[in-house]
């Protein structure tokens, strides 16, 4: 069983209770309070939540694309371990 790419929090709390069988609260406040840097933080905000590109994000931060990249699959690591996908 795999959850959808655009799966949303109620639908990734049902997939966690159907395959741990834990219920676990995923909040996304307590995904943010894993991350310490603030560029981070607004990487998940701007990219994974609102839904807007990384090129759109390299621009609104003034960074390299190989720096949103590299922040990013960090972030991804981080969500993986997090909700343990």
């Amino acid at each position: 069983m795999r959850l959808p790419r655009d799966f949303t929090q109620t639908e990734l709390e049902l997939y966690n209770y159907l395959i741990t069988g834990n219920i676990k609260n995923m909040a996304t406040a307590s995904l943010y309070e894993k991350l310490e840097d603030p560029v981070d933080k607004f990487l998940v905000a701007y990219v994974f939540e609102l839904g807007n590109t990384r090129v759109l994000a390299e621009q609104a931060l003034g960074l390299s694309k190989a720096t949103i990249w590299s922040k990013i699959k960090r972030i991804k690591r981080i969500l993986a371990e997090y909700y343990k996908i």
